[in-house]
């Protein structure tokens, strides 16, 4: 009975954390007067409440076919984000997983030192690494260019923390027998790395694409 109460909740709970996204979904479905009439309080400024309905009152998908018939525009921008996501996280998979695995499975002189400076790069806004950012650009003849936006999100310190973890939690004794058994170090990274780190780069995966899908200030 517990079970069940608790189940219904959850789904409660969930149901309004996914009210606003019902929302813009089916809002998306209003004609462009329902709209204007709904919203007249906010964009016309003339006072009084919002008049929002759940359920369009007459449906069309009009805002859809405009969107992706009549606005060449779109494709561009689109296809631009595809082409810059693409490329980050394509980039970052070569540079951080090695890095991350690196990190997790050898020791070498300086290592935590280096660890750290990565944590504290990671933890640094946009804005502090801004200006610099920019100069080096700049002085790479890289401004105006995509390369400018890709380079510096590739080697992103942010993928390797979160790699680094699921290869970390790996049993050393794996790594032994394999070299027991005459595997060397990229055969044991390929075989034995990857695999069983594969929780941590899909979550590298999902959380670089909404972050860089999402960028603005880049």
């Amino acid at each position: 009975m517990r079970l069940k109460i608790f189940r219904v909740l959850l789904f409660l709970f969930g149901m309004i954390i996914c009210l606003p996204i019902i929302a813009v979904v089916l809002g998306s479905l209003k004609s462009g007067k329902e709209l204007s009439d709904a919203l007249s309080a906010i964009i016309g400024a003339t006072g009084g409440s919002v008049q929002w309905h759940l359920l369009p009152l007459y449906p069309t998908g009009m805002h859809f076919i405009k969107l992706l018939f009549y606005t060449p525009e779109f494709f561009t921008v689109f296809w631009n984000s595809m082409k810059l996501v693409g490329c980050i996280l394509l980039g970052q998979m070569f540079v951080a997983i090695p890095a991350a695995f690196g990190f997790s499975r050898f020791s070498f002189r300086g290592k935590y030192a280096l660890f750290l400076s990565y944590v504290i790069l990671m933890l640094m806004p946009f804005c502090v690494l801004m200006l610099p950012s920019y100069l080096v650009l700049k002085g790479m003849h890289l401004m105006n260019t995509h390369w400018s936006i890709i380079l510096p999100a590739v080697f992103s310190t942010f993928p390797v923390f979160i790699m680094y973890r699921g290869f970390a939690a790996i049993p050393k004794e794996l790594y032994e027998a394999a070299k027991i058994d005459g595997a060397g170090d990229w055969q044991t990274f390929i075989r034995i790395g990857i695999p069983l780190g594969s929780p941590g780069i899909l979550s590298a995966l999902v959380l670089g694409f909404l972050e860089y899908w999402n960028m603005v200030e880049q």
